[in-house]
């Protein structure tokens, strides 16, 4: 039974809040059947450039991958007022999420008047950023950090010519764009203390390629940069026919093909910045496909307000593989069982296309058996898995371990797939002990992402990381509560992980900021399976400091989904206590329609688990990541149950019906040549999956999945 509603997310960025209403269809029951949903795309692409070619390819891969319906028609002319008309037309009911690009004020404006009707989602090309941050979710490069980072690359290579003070040039092809103007001056402010520029601007390099020769005649400059390949290859053969290659000029560019790639391998060209039009077009298709099916939504970046794509650097010495940069000309084709090899469309270099079922991911987090917390992250997994069609082994650990014991196991579990043949690794870092066990894979070019526990120990070592900001989340919970009327606060844990000591730390903070309530500390609680125990703990704590009397004014934050019964047995008792907690299940929602707790907060566990696997499986066979340290799936403040479908979807782990995706349709393949261009954490309670929930034990797609009963259970799909 498929329900229609209009299906609240209620999302904060920084100490902000905005309520975003969508007409959703979820039907969850008994799975969601992703065939149902249709996705469309419409953008200023044009149906002759080989850059829209290969994201439209991308794009139809990622909708085979999703199982979803996909329409994405390029345009053989473009025009604002066009695209505008297409867009408002497409939000007459016929698709569950809309993906755009917005390259001109018109275009903006139409997204504007439908955003509220249906789903938007966004990529490649922005105006404005506070828009941008409007939109459920948007993914491209940001202009002003890619001049920033060639700007910064080439004050680096004149120090180490020695170089204090050049002399530059600087190409722009695309005069009025307010992306390439956006480069120029980030590159300007990056350089303004070494470089100084001169800026030849020409919206048509093959008319003024005389002017341009003259210029560089004498071969004066010590840096020049261009902003895309075009107009590179011009530069090229200009320095070469005035016979400047000779010189040491410092050479850089925007984009990548594979005559940049050859380029940089040659020498001739020093450095390029790319957007990564892979994982920029197709993690579009992933976020809008699992919002039009599950709800589930990516909370907005922090920082930036988009999921970047990019700047990355590419230098010689980071030169993705040949059968990558061959592949990457047409749009890195996943095998069906036809295809093993896909010559490019030039005849320059074949490409071997990916045979997803050959890159085996290990995941080795804290997760043991018993918990119901687990169970949505590995059912997530397992879903992912069988989407992106490749080979996934996960760990838990025995219920009946120690906090420390399930650490000191972990480390070696890490430890040993590090040394196994995995293509990609997905850990916690529930402490800081667990970050050398990564090493080993980090030396063997293995990629590792970090989920649930430890944000600030995945990016300070390298990593990114998925999961919950549980410092500003404690942060954010402190504000609501001291708003709502607390004196004495108190922050209770269950376990000494990081993810516990966050939260606390950011409830903290959050009384530091005012004079009229003050932080009693931490309530530590050392076994949460015992609710009489914790609930003489709590009262016995709270009643030293209060008295006997009433509790008005005091409040307490439950950091984790294993106290939210417990803490309600000491509501009951104690009506004026004003409470909240961490993480959302059935006992929450009935707490928060009795009015016993004020909020809960929701991390998105099965985004935690699912975003993982599918950037590992890119990451693999794209050599693209995205930029963002953090890929955010929470906090959400929880304020009322969700619909009944809602919580059908939740309670089921958004699983998938059996052959929901197609992984064996003919790939769409680009067909020009290569010159295009474009301008929670956990609670740290122990949860587990104990095998029974997700999508199953399926042999769909080749998956077998097989548990192994010792000490360490694992899943394990080849």
């Amino acid at each position: 039974m498929t329900v229609i509603l209009s299906f609240f997310v209620l999302l904060f960025f920084s100490s902000s809040f905005l309520v975003l209403a969508q007409n959703l269809r979820l039907d969850c029951d008994p799975c969601i059947e992703r065939a149902n949903y249709n996705i469309k795309a419409i953008t200023h692409g044009l149906s002759d450039e080989l850059f829209w070619q290969k994201n439209k390819a991308t794009m139809v891969q990622a909708s085979k991958d999703m199982g979803v319906n996909f329409v994405m028609d390029l345009y053989e002319t473009f025009d604002s007022e066009t695209m505008a008309a297409d867009i408002r037309a497409a939000a007459d009911g016929s698709f569950d999420a809309l993906i755009v690009t917005i390259p001109s004020k018109e275009v903006e404006d139409a997204v504007a008047d439908v955003k509220d009707t249906v789903p938007v989602f966004g990529f490649n090309q922005d105006l404005d950023d506070d828009f941008t941050r409007s939109l459920l979710g948007f993914v491209g490069s940001d202009e002003a950090e890619a001049g920033q980072v060639a700007g910064k690359k080439i004050v680096s290579l004149l120090e180490e010519d020695g170089v204090e003070k050049a002399s530059g040039f600087l190409l722009n092809h695309a005069p009025g764009i307010e992306g390439l103007e956006v480069r120029i001056q980030n590159i300007k402010d990056a350089t303004k203390d070494v470089v100084d520029w001169t800026v030849f601007k020409s919206d048509d390099i093959g008319r003024d390629l005389q002017n341009l020769t003259a210029i560089l005649a004498n071969c004066t400059y010590d840096v020049i940069q261009t902003l895309g390949t075009s107009p590179l290859n011009i530069t090229l053969s200009t320095l070469d026919a005035n016979d400047c290659m000779e010189d040491k000029i410092i050479l850089g560019t925007f984009d990548v093909n594979t005559k940049i790639y050859d380029e940089l391998s040659t020498g001739m060209l020093d450095f390029s910045v790319s957007q990564q039009t892979y994982l920029q077009s197709g993690l579009p298709v992933v976020m809008a496909s699992l919002y039009a099916s599950t709800g589930l939504l990516l909370n907005v970046p922090t920082k930036f307000g988009k999921y970047l794509s990019g700047p990355k650097l590419v230098t010689a010495d980071t030169l993705p593989s040949a059968n990558i940069q061959a592949c990457s000309k047409v749009a890195f084709p996943v095998c069906s069982s036809n295809d093993t090899l896909l010559v490019s469309p030039d005849d320059t270099g074949s490409c071997a296309c990916t045979n997803r079922p050959d890159i085996k991911l290990s995941v080795v987090t804290h997760a043991q058996k018993g918990e119901a917390f687990w169970n949505t992250i590995y059912s997530a997994f397992d879903t992912a898995a069988m989407d992106m069609n490749v080979s996934l082994v996960a760990s838990l650990f025995d219920a009946e371990l120690t906090s420390a014991e399930v650490i000191e196991k972990q480390i070696t579990a890490i430890e040993e797939a590090c040394r196994s043949e995995i293509d990609g690794l997905i850990v916690s870092f529930p402490a800081a002990s667990t970050v050398d066990a990564v090493k080993g894979c980090t030396e063997n070019g293995i990629p590792v992402v970090v989920i649930n526990a430890g944000p600030h120990l995945a990016v300070d070592n390298g990593y990114h990381y998925t999961g919950q900001n549980d410092y500003k989340a404690g942060l954010e919970a402190g504000k609501r509560l001291i708003d709502a009327g607390a004196f004495l606060g108190w922050c209770i844990s269950h376990a000494n992980v990081t993810v516990l000591f966050d939260r606390c730390d950011g409830f903290e903070e959050a009384f530091a900021t005012t004079n009229n309530a003050e932080y009693m500390g931490v309530i530590n609680i050392p076994n949460v399976t015992n609710a009489t125990e914790y609930k003489v703990i709590v009262e016995s704590t709270i009643g030293e400091a209060v008295g006997e009397g009433a509790w008005d004014g005091v409040v307490a934050l439950a950091a984790g989904e294993p106290q939210i019964v417990p803490m309600l047995s000491v509501v009951q008792d104690h009506p004026e206590l004003l409470a909240g907690a961490f993480d959302v299940n059935s006992a929450l929602f009935q707490a928060l329609d009795d009015g016993e707790l004020l909020f809960g907060i929701n991390q998105d566990t099965y985004e935690q688990g699912y975003y993982p696997v599918v950037m590992l499986a890119w990451m693999v066979s794209t050599d693209e990541e995205i930029v963002n340290d953090i890929v955010e799936t929470g906090p959400t403040f929880v304020l009322t149950s969700p619909s009944e479908a809602a919580q059908t979807c939740s309670n089921n782990n958004y699983v998938t019906c059996e052959g929901s995706g197609d992984n064996e349709t003919e790939q769409t393949k680009p067909s020009e040549d290569d010159t295009g261009d474009s301008s929670s954490d956990s609670d740290g309670s122990t949860g587990s999956n104990d095998g029974t929930s997700g999508s199953g034990l399926s042999f769909d797609r080749n998956i077998l999945v097989v548990i192994l009963l010792t000490s360490l259970g694992v899943f394990f799909r080849p």
